[in-house]
C-alpha cells in the first residue's frame, strides 16, 4: 500500500513554527529565512487542502485543526529522529539528548535554551518530546525530566517540588483583592482538580464559582490568562517564563505547593558527562524556587 505523506521539509517547518510560536523564531531554529518558512507552510496547506495557521496580530497561530495535527505529529517524528540516531549514529559527539513531555518543552525549556547556549556554546541540546516514559538506555537518551505525582522526597537528589497558584494579567491584579476574587476562573481540562486543590491549600482565600471558561491544555489556559480573560492556576515550571517576563503576576503569592514534583533522571551511559552535567545544572536552576 502506498502511503500518502506530505513533504517532510514542510512538516519539519510546521512543527518548528508550532513549537516556537512564530515564523521568525522557527526560521532561526531551522537556520533558514522567514520567507522559506512561509513557503513551506504554504506547501503544506496546499497539500492538506486546509489552513493550519492563521494570522494573529503581527504573527501567526495554529488553527484548531492545525493544533491537533501538530500534537499528533510531534511524537512519531521525534521517534523517527531517535531511531535514526540510534541505528545510524547521526548524533553529534557533543550532543546531550533530553526527553520530556511536549508542554514542558514548549513552555519551560525552549524559552531558556538561549541562556544555556550562551553559557555553554560547545553544547548541543537535542529534545525528544513524548508523553511516553522512554527507556533511556535503550533509546540512546542521556537524561529525562519527568513529572511525578506526590511530594518530592527531601532525601532524594534531583527532585523539585511543583508549586501551583493563581495567575493573571497585571491589569487584573491592579485593583482590590475582592476584585480579583470576582474575576472569571479559567479551567484547564488537562488538570481538572487545580482550582479545588489550590482552594484547599490556600484556606481562607475563596474565589467565585462562576463564570468560568475551560481550555484543553496548559498552553491555552495560560494564553487566555495573558490576554486578560480571567485568572488561571499557574504551575511551576510551566508558568515561570511568563512571571519573569511580566506577562503574568501571582496576586496571592507563589508559595502554594502543587500535587506533584519533577525529577531529573540520568541514563547509565558514561559519555559526555561534562555536558550532561551542564544540562542537569541548567534544569536545576529552571526548576528551583521562584525568586
Amino acid at each position: 500500500m502506498k502511503l500518502s505523506l506530505p513533504p517532510f521539509p514542510a512538516l519539519e517547518t510546521f512543527l518548528a513554527v508550532a513549537r516556537t510560536g512564530g515564523v521568525r523564531k522557527a526560521a532561526r531554529s531551522l537556520n533558514v529565512t522567514d520567507s522559506a518558512v512561509s513557503h513551506q507552510l504554504r506547501k503544506l496547506e496546499e497539500y492538506l487542502g486546509t489552513p493550519v495557521m492563521e494570522r494573529h496580530g503581527r504573527g501567526v497561530r495554529l488553527t484548531p485543526i492545525g493544533r491537533r495535527y501538530a500534537e499528533a505529529l510531534d511524537e512519531p517524528l521525534s521517534e523517527i529522529a531517535q531511531v535514526t540516531d540510534r541505528l545510524f549514529g547521526t548524533r553529534s559527539a557533543d550532543a546531550v539528548t533530553l526527553t520530556t513531555v511536549p508542554v514542558v518543552a514548549t513552555l519551560s525549556l525552549i524559552p531558556r535554551i538561549k541562556q544555556l547556549e550562551a553559557d555553554h556554546p560547545e553544547l548541543m541540546l537535542r529534545l525528544v518530546t513524548t508523553t511516553k516514559q522512554l527507556d533511556l538506555n535503550g533509546n540512546d537518551i542521556d537524561l529525562a525530566l519527568r513529572y511525578v505525582r506526590g511530594p518530592a522526597d527531601p532525601n532524594e537528589l534531583l527532585t523539585f517540588d511543583e508549586y501551583a497558584f493563581p495567575v493573571c494579567a497585571p491589569a487584573l491584579a491592579e485593583g482590590r483583592a475582592q476584585d480579583i476574587r470576582g474575576q472569571r476562573r479559567l479551567l484547564n481540562n488537562a488538570h481538572t482538580e487545580d482550582w479545588s486543590f489550590w482552594t484547599r491549600q490556600a484556606g481562607t482565600v475563596q474565589l467565585s464559582d462562576e463564570p468560568t471558561m475551560s481550555f484543553d491544555s496548559s498552553e491555552m489556559t495560560l494564553g487566555a490568562a495573558i490576554q486578560g480573560m480571567g485568572v488561571a492556576i499557574g504551575r511551576t515550571p510551566l508558568v515561570n517564563a511568563f512571571l519573569k517576563s511580566g506577562q503574568l503576576v501571582a496576586p496571592f503569592g507563589t508559595g502554594t505547593r502543587g500535587e506533584g514534583h519533577y525529577r531529573i533522571i540520568h541514563s547509565s551511559h558514561r559519555r559526555n558527562i561534562s555536558n550532561r552535567d551542564a544540562v542537569t545544572q541548567w534544569l536545576s536552576n529552571l526548576l528551583g524556587p521562584l525568586h
